[in-house]
């Protein structure tokens, strides 16, 4: 398991920035012969790890679609190479989390399942294997996970949540199912070696994968479970290895996973002291390696999250100074990441949701100007080619609700379940 302390990450980001000057040219340079393939898909990969820890996802994803290439090649001539076999899976799913991260969560799914389905093509001998189990609960949680995460992008595309809007999401009947698989193969590993912290973060990241399925489907029960098994788990390796940045952020990532945010209706105070912790592990997090984006971008989802349990319970001052600092903070990721669809989202998003909470409290001005800004931004992006997956529906939400500033400014009432 990788439990690097913050010193280590910040070594680990300046050698690894400072190295690309030398693999770009050899992964170019170097492109013929068996031997020199396996070298060549070796070191597009470790561009990829290298581009996909900076932040650059596209730029990873096409480093691993290249080592991709290089090894399907060579696979062809030895199809029994377990380690061939491995490498391929694994750079597949390190693709799959680029996307996922670059918000192409149709591709995403698909990179997933390609490498499931390479395990499913082996001969029982083989797919028993422990290594080769390991590998295929691992690609099942993040196929799950896409499709969980392409179940909430579905519902945060709408913008804020309004009473009687927003139908139930529809849950790919597959997930169920891979879940379950995923759990079972995670069960066997851990029976023969249950302190296993690799099997045991697997697991973890498992059980979190399929809340936004839990709530989708009103099962609160099973949601809870999950839930409190993951953190569970995770406090546990954390009391092994209290540096363990890899195990703080997975920990504070499931503390901050809250069914979705509803500007009318405030969380449980029980979300609510989940989210405080998970703001105070991602804040530190951040101070330790500034870097990291997706230590940047956990620490602004607490914050809008946070932000909208206050509005919905009429905190007007701590409702706004979370939703501006979580818009600062998507401001600089977008600053630095400017082709990253889910950042441009996610700051449309906390946006609208600040000029919510400044036309609640009468600030009308200031919240048209806010809208404005806004849609002038995300409409720009969605001109370019980064953007051009970009939610046609995010926009036109951000319009409606500039037309209803506009009603409300000139005192004129509209039905807001209309617009």
């Amino acid at each position: 398991m990788n439990s690097l302390t913050a010193n280590a990450v910040r070594s680990q980001l300046t050698r690894i920035q400072s190295l690309l000057p030398f693999y770009d040219p050899f992964a170019a340079k170097n492109t013929a012969g068996a031997v020199v393939d396996f070298a060549t898909a070796r070191v597009q990969r470790r561009i990829g790890d290298i581009r996909a820890r900076l932040g650059q996802y596209d730029q990873a994803v096409a480093a691993f679609q290249q080592a991709l290439n290089a090894v399907d090649e060579l696979r062809k001539s030895q199809p029994a190479d377990l380690a061939l076999l491995r490498f391929e899976v694994q750079t597949g799913n390190a693709c799959g989390a680029a996307l996922l991260k670059s918000g192409d969560f149709p591709r995403a799914i698909e990179t997933h399942r390609q490498a499931q389905a390479l395990l499913a093509a082996q001969e029982p001998a083989l797919a028993d294997r422990p290594e080769l189990q390991y590998e295929q609960a691992l690609t099942l949680e993040a196929l799950v996970e896409a499709r969980s995460a392409a179940l909430l992008d579905q519902q945060n595309r709408r913008g804020p949540r309004r009473p009687g809007q927003d139908s139930p999401p529809v849950v790919p009947p597959e997930i169920q199912q891979e879940f379950q698989r995923a759990i079972q193969v995670l069960g066997n590993l851990l029976q023969a070696a249950p302190e296993d912290a690799d099997y045991l973060l697997a697991l973890a990241r498992c059980h979190r994968s399929i809340l936004p399925v839990a709530w989708a489907n009103a099962d609160q029960a099973a949601a809870s479970a999950a839930k409190q098994r993951a953190i569970s788990i995770l406090r546990q390796l954390g009391d092994r290895n209290s540096e363990a940045l890899t195990i703080q952020f997975e920990l504070a990532d499931t503390l901050a996973m809250t069914e979705q945010a509803d500007a009318r209706k405030p969380l449980p105070e029980s979300d609510v002291a989940d989210l405080q912790q998970a703001l105070q592990l991602a804040a530190s997090l951040h101070e330790k390696c500034p870097t990291a984006p997706e230590y940047t971008l956990l620490q602004a989802n607490v914050q809008q999250k946070l932000g909208v349990h206050c509005l919905a319970a009429k905190q007007w001052s701590d409702a706004q100074g979370h939703l501006t600092n979580a818009t600062s903070t998507l401001e600089r990721l977008v600053a630095t990441s400017p082709n990253n669809l889910l950042f441009h989202t996610s700051l449309a998003r906390v946006r609208w949701e600040l000029a919510d909470s400044l036309r609640r409290q009468g600030a009308l001005a200031s919240s048209r100007g806010l809208l404005e800004k806004a849609i002038g931004h995300y409409d720009a992006f969605r001109g370019t080619e980064a953007g051009r997956r970009a939610s046609a529906g995010l926009l036109a939400g951000l319009y409606r609700e500039l037309i209803g500033n506009w009603f409300s400014a000139t005192g004129l009432r509209l039905s807001r379940e209309t617009w």
